[in-house]
């Protein structure tokens, strides 16, 4: 271990230090073997043994580490009994995870509302079975989670999520509505603002083979499919998706959430050569605002700038070369019902694939607000609550990729 291991993260029975430069190693009891380490506020060892081992957290949430501590035991790594024949163990924060050769799930942690169950928070101070709470309908075969969210695959191959939804990285197309936010397109870190208990399937793939997440202030994952495919989703700050989409430094700071993607979105970071500056939404209905106004960026409203799509780097070039080609599939955008008191469907018909942005504006021009998707295949079919909107007439704008617009209106009653 090495880093600001304060806290007890050295698990050397000493509270650690904010500057330990070079590795240490950890006295394992036993001299146990390790076979992996997830860590976060605190560490979860797991040993070659199968046996589940906890240090550090700096003792403020006791129900993080999994057993009564007392004093400073949690400078020093302490067995969490109970738990056997682990093979896998994920977590750090304030919900964790050990996943046993059988496919069985236990968690523990401060906020036990995030592992499934229907009520408010319930700490889980020791490990408990997950089956009933989260009742997946296959055995786990990898666990993993970051800050808000857990994500399973299971032994049929399929991909499953739950917990903190406010920034979409669960993955399910669902987010917080940050047009609405106090501060807007802004996270306050304030927990379960959109909570989502029950287990949901992310796309309809069958052959998912890896996830990837991790601890603190992580807010996006990756999953990998056998055929090699990528997909990112979650909170897009500082390009970590790896879909080419940045933005404006000044403004990324103050609207962290503009750049969600809240759909499990295909990806090819490797081909992204170019990272493109994409606005605000917030930006866009208010350009001379402070910081929208330190940032020289062209509205997606006026002119696409931004590589979106999420899809491949060839995807994206051949799009840009054959725009002028014609479509094998007849492209159409439909919205219905055209006279709503709250429910729009949308079908979205083109060969383009990729990202999907769905802008709504008001008479005025006003931006209102900004949904974003992905799409695979031929033909998306969408579902948005515009319940908060205004009576009123509106116009929405879709956006696939960085080539293809289509223009719709609908009248909200």
């Amino acid at each position: 271990v090495w880093g600001q291991t304060i806290g007890g993260m050295q698990g050397d029975g000493t509270a650690g230090s904010t500057a330990l430069t070079r590795p240490k190693q950890v006295p394992m009891p036993g001299g146990r073997k390790v076979s992996q380490v997830s860590a976060g506020n605190h560490a979860i060892v797991l040993c070659t043994d199968g046996t589940v081992w906890v240090f550090g957290g700096s003792g403020e949430m006791p129900q993080n580490l999994g057993y009564a501590s007392t004093s400073t035991s949690y400078f020093s790594p302490v067995q969490l009994t109970g738990l056997s024949n682990i093979v896998q163990v994920s977590g750090g924060g304030p919900f964790n995870y050990a996943l046993d050769a059988n496919g069985k799930l236990f968690g523990w942690g401060y906020w036990g509302a995030y592992m499934g169950g229907t009520g408010p928070n319930d700490p889980v101070a020791t490990p408990i079975d997950l089956t009933t709470r989260l009742s997946l309908p296959k055995p786990v075969k990898m666990i993993t989670s970051n800050m808000d969210c857990s994500h399973a695959i299971l032994t049929d191959g399929t991909l499953w999520g739950w917990g903190e939804n406010a920034q979409g990285d669960i993955g399910n197309g669902v987010e917080r509505n940050w047009a609405t936010a106090p501060y807007p397109y802004s996270w306050d870190y304030s927990p379960a603002q959109l909570l989502q208990q029950k287990p949901v399937q992310i796309t309809t793939r069958t052959d998912f083979v890896a996830v990837f997440a991790t601890q603190p202030f992580v807010m996006y994952n990756y999953a990998e499919t056998a055929d090699g495919t990528l997909y990112s989703w979650g909170r897009n700050k500082g390009g970590v998706l790896g879909n080419g989409v940045v933005g404006c430094s000044s403004v990324a700071a103050s609207y962290p959430n503009s750049w969600d993607v809240k759909a499990a979105t295909v990806v090819t970071p490797l081909n992204v050569t170019v990272a493109t500056q994409v606005p605000s939404p917030y930006c866009i209905a208010n350009p001379t605002t402070s910081p929208c106004n330190t940032c020289s960026l062209t509205s997606v409203t006026t002119k696409a700038t931004a590589n979106e799509s999420g899809a491949s780097a060839a995807s994206a070039n051949t799009l840009a070369a054959d725009a002028a080609a014609t479509s094998l599939t007849k492209e159409s955008l439909d919205i219905y019902p055209t006279v709503t008191n709250g429910t729009l469907n949308i079908r979205l018909a083109s060969d383009a694939t990729g990202m999907v942005q769905m802008a709504i504006y008001d008479v005025s021009g006003r931006l209102m607000e900004i949904d974003r998707t992905g799409k695979e295949g031929q033909i998306m079919t969408q579902t948005l609550n515009v319940s908060r909107l205004p009576a009123g007439i509106y116009t929405m704008q879709v956006l696939i990729g960085t080539q293809k617009r289509m223009t719709g209106r609908f009248v909200k009653q």
